[in-house]
């Protein structure tokens, strides 16, 4: 028994000695492997060395690199990218010592870093011409090559701009910042093409970096909208913000960053490289003022980054400081790699006058280290001065607005509320405290605001132009500041509190915001008391080469005008001058700078001859000698471009004026959207007979009562006693059976009262697509496909969103989106038998098939499909749901990249330019853009297909 047990003693301490020189022997062994045997091993390995080491297609052929990249080496032992290459040719040949040896050497070189700063050798294939839109075609992806990564360095391809385009290697980069400078004769073009919007061009850029341990590391590009690593579709910092980085996790070796760059002229970004810091990473955003010794305003904005590859985190808040609370208002669950938009709830303690606190709030996620953030707030005084309040808008995200409160006592009426919507570039608190001047030139002190009258000046980040979201953002905040005069201690029954005819305002603004003041005013017209627009564009197509539609765009020359004219559809909402003939009855002072080389003359006077054409009375003014900003008209500190004393006295003298029309008066109301024009004299159009084309009801108050005739009206709903269309009615609902034959055959159908009827779609559910985005909505990543790829392409998306436009998307798993209560939703996924996607198309989905549908009569296979669904929303009314699918991963892919935006000021929402209720794409889509889709129309009043629409 002692000698059994004395030779099972040492035959375990033999194993545990060999064990122990085994692992000896691995580490130490690749230690003895000194930097010139490393090298003699590589050039032993044979095989031929191309001429360009640094073209990505040849330091990512791990096989054949070792001669090249030893020779390469003894003339700079510090190039990382080399060393990592052999490293990977290497493990290739079965070598893993010689391996871990050549890593060793890369991270050496990069002074144990985990990844290259940045890319040092650059390739840049361009350029190509491309149009101002989001999803226009990509030469690169024609055959026969089919892909940025596929074409070959020495191949050649054709651009209108310059004729043949190669491959060309950019000067070694000694920082993260690189610059593109296509050798383009531009004047000549412009010239010749009468179009500036030729500047605009594209091309691909794409180098190798080093990676010498696997890992997660984090890449920030700025200047452009997407990146790729490898095959991983990451987000870029596009309005170079700073905060945002994308974490991807990979394995140790080289690896490719590509990017396609879109420049006017010429073009610059920067791309940086580095290991993932903390797992989570905050900053405070949009936050209030605080008046009166209150915050106004109960949310702010914190953006929080997960900084992680493959984790979701659940964040929490808590208050650090006595009498503060904090608590996120909806779940902060971040996915990995996102960046969201949070909202944080928060409270504070009573404050002395003048006070200007700050607090302490502590962030909390499983595995990740706690961040504090502290909030600083500023004080502002409740009258004499603008003040920024922060508010919930419609889609449940942070925005802000800068206001000014009556500086004196409101009349018996009550007080009034002008909304002035700003210009690019200008703040709102900018814009607010554009309204000031001064009585008397010797007074030391300006005068801010109006006597008995709120100003309000909202704002949102990005290319919103006050249409869409940033329309829906102006709305939110008029009823913000409702509510806070209602509530807000600083204000009393004598000063603010009461704001005069809870739905009536006056519309104010300048250049852009002038283009939003003619366009906000036509969608509410019904509330308006007087309308001021300053210098304003009728429609962002036609204004200058801002949006030209489908003048240089490579897919024209592949696509249908019938598809043209179907994409321009959803954008002819947004055109002031096609509503025009809305603005009867409401007094209008226009005005610009006869100099204004900005936004020239020509604009205002278009309007005004469309307004004239329309029976529609304006003043229209240019005033003489003066561009597009001044601060002084007549005298100095007069007000200048929005606030003199001939704007002060239009207010004044409209300040009450009621918007329902006069007895005997008539007008014209244009309708293109029931879901973005409100009523007109108690009308309210709620379904369009021929979605998506032009609808008119013209009003009149005659001494009987309302006369309404309508055109293209399918169902409508008046709140009084009116005579429609010859047939009397009293307040309620009413349709007319449904017609799809022109106008003439259809306007004698009679009117009928109806009931609100499940499945029909009204102006909750109308379309375009990016009316999914109206509402609070979170982007779901749908049970088909690989989930690692279908929850990155998800993020892409959420991420472009908080990007562009400061929007809050949660992305959740298909599986878990019975715990959030969204009313809309994005889908993202391949169509699987009993997931969600395949329940939202229903009979879009061809019976028997995953990977074939159907629009009408019309079959699709090997395809991608975007389409506008009804969302069954659990606690209220059927919300949107925009499904993104296809029958392959490349085909939902292509409509993911319908998401990346244009370059700034350009750079819109996902999905709000251009994209109708549904789009389906053929396998040439990235190549072609427009000329790429098989499909694309809107669907009826049913959710119908219809072959008009």
């Amino acid at each position: 028994l002692e000698v059994r047990t004395t030779l099972q003693s040492s035959f375990w301490m033999i194993r545990l000695v060999c064990a122990v020189a085994a692992l000896c022997t691995a580490v130490c062994g690749a230690a003895k492997i000194d930097k010139a045997a490393l090298l003699k091993a590589a050039e032993e390995e044979g095989g031929s060395c191309g001429k360009q080491l640094y073209w990505p297609g040849h330091v990512l052929n791990h096989t054949r690199l070792s001669p090249c990249v030893a020779a390469r080496l003894r003339k700079d032992g510090s190039d990382a990218v080399a060393w990592c290459a052999l490293g990977a040719a290497m493990a290739a040949a079965g070598r893993e010592d010689h391996a871990k040896a050549a890593y060793a050497q890369a991270k050496g070189a990069l002074k144990k870093r985990a990844v290259s700063p940045h890319v040092a050798h650059w390739w840049y294939l361009g350029p190509f011409a491309i149009g101002k839109h989001e999803f226009d075609g990509d030469p690169v992806y024609d055959p026969p090559y089919g892909a940025p990564d596929l074409v070959p360095r020495t191949a050649t391809l054709y651009s209108e701009l310059v004729g043949e385009v190669r491959w060309t290697a950019l000067p070694t980069a000694s920082s993260e910042s690189v610059t593109v400078s296509p050798q383009v004769d531009w004047n000549d073009l412009i010239n010749a093409l009468g179009s500036t919007a030729i500047l605009e061009h594209q091309g691909w850029l794409q180098g190798a970096f080093a990676m010498p341990t696997d890992g997660t590391i984090t890449v920030q590009c700025q200047g452009v909208a997407a990146v790729l690593v490898d095959e991983h579709m990451l987000g870029g910092d596009h309005y170079m913000r700073g905060m945002f980085r994308a974490p991807v996790r990979l394995a140790r070796g080289v690896h490719a960053l590509r990017l396609r760059l879109r420049a006017k002229g010429q073009g610059r970004f920067s791309c940086s490289l580095q290991s993932a810091p903390s797992l989570l990473q905050a900053a405070a955003g949009l936050l209030p003022d605080v008046v009166g010794g209150v915050l106004a305003g109960p949310v702010v904005q914190v953006q929080l980054l997960n900084m992680g590859a493959d984790q979701f985190l659940d964040v929490t808040a808590v208050a650090l400081d006595d009498g503060w609370t904090a608590r996120f208002k909806d779940t902060a669950i971040v996915a990995p790699g996102q960046l969201l938009m949070a909202t944080l709830a928060l409270t504070a303690p009573a404050l002395a006058t003048g006070e200007c606190p700050s607090v302490t709030v502590r962030l909390s996620a499983p595995s990740a280290e706690d961040v504090e953030l502290s909030l600083t707030f500023r004080c502002r005084e409740a009258s004499g001065q603008s003040f920024t309040l922060t508010f919930t808008a419609h889609d449940g995200s942070v925005q802000q607005a800068a206001a000014i409160p009556p500086w004196s006592p409101c009349s018996d009426e009550g007080c009034g509320l002008l909304i002035s919507l700003h210009g690019t570039g200008v703040t709102p608190q900018s814009q607010a405290d554009s309204y000031k001047y001064k009585e008397q030139q010797t007074d030391k002190d300006y005068l801010f605001g109006l006597a008995d009258m709120w100003i309000v000046c909202p704002s949102r980040h990005g290319a919103h132009n006050w249409e869409g979201p940033g329309r829906r953002t102006a709305l939110a905040a008029i009823e913000a500041v409702r509510k806070l005069s209602k509530t807000a201690p600083f204000c009393d029954n004598k000063i603010c509190s009461k704001i005069a005819h809870a739905s009536t305002v006056m519309v104010a603004g300048h250049s852009m915001g002038g283009h939003g003041a003619w366009h906000l005013a036509t969608t509410i017209a019904g509330n308006v008391s007087a309308l001021l627009p300053g210098a304003g564009w009728l429609s962002k197509e036609d204004y200058s080469d801002a949006n030209v539609l489908f003048r240089h765009d490579i897919g024209v020359a592949y696509a249908d005008a019938s598809t043209l004219a179907v994409l321009a559809a959803a954008v002819q909402e947004h055109d002031a001058d096609k509503h025009a003939a809305s603005l009867g009855g409401i007094p209008i002072l226009a005005r610009v700078g006869s100099a204004d080389r900005t936004v020239h003359p020509f604009y205002q006077r278009k309007m005004r001859r469309v307004l004239a054409g329309n029976a529609v009375s304006a003043s229209a003014v240019e005033i003489p000698k003066l561009g597009h900003w001044w601060w002084d008209t007549t005298q100095p500190n007069d007000g200048g471009a929005v606030f003199d004393a001939d704007v002060r006295a239009f207010i004044a003298k409209h300040r009450h004026r009621s918007p329902v029309l006069s007895a005997g008066a008539c007008v014209e109301y244009v309708v293109t959207n029931p879901a973005t024009f409100g009523p007109r004299e108690g009308v309210q159009v709620l379904q369009l007979a021929a979605p998506f084309r032009r609808a008119t009801v013209a009003l009149c108050r005659n001494p009987d009562g309302l006369a309404v005739r309508t055109q293209n009206v399918q169902q409508l709903s008046v709140d009084g006693p009116a005579t429609i269309d010859g047939e009397t009615v009293a307040a309620g609902l009413y349709c007319r059976e449904t017609c799809h034959g022109a106008y003439s055959a259809c306007e004698g159908r009679p009117w009928v009262a109806c009931a609100p009827q499940a499945g029909q779609r009204g102006p909750a559910t109308y379309g375009p697509a990016g009316r999914v985005g109206d509402r609070p909505f979170a982007i779901v990543v749908g049970r088909g496909g690989e989930p690692g790829r279908m929850l990155e392409l998800a993020v892409f998306i959420a991420n472009q969103f908080a990007l562009t436009s400061d929007t809050s998307a949660p992305v959740v798993l298909e599986e878990s989106i019975g715990a959030l209560d969204v009313e809309n939703v994005i889908v993202v996924g391949l169509p699987l038998p009993g997931g969600l996607v395949a329940d939202l198309l229903g009979d879009l989905l061809l019976t028997g098939s995953s990977a074939s549908f159907a629009i009408g009569s019309c079959h699709f296979s090997s395809h991608g499909l975007l389409a506008l669904r009804p969302y069954p929303h659990k606690s209220g009314p059927p919300g949107l749901a925009l499904v993104i699918t296809g029958s392959t991963h490349e085909g939902l892919k292509d409509l993911v990249t319908v998401a990346t935006p244009t370059i700034p000021p350009m750079a819109r929402a996902p999905y709000t330019n251009l994209v109708p209720d549904f789009l389906v794409t053929d396998a040439r889509f990235r190549a072609r853009g427009v000329g790429g889709i098989a499909c694309a129309g809107y669907w009826g009043n049913a959710w119908e297909t219809r072959a008009d629409l």
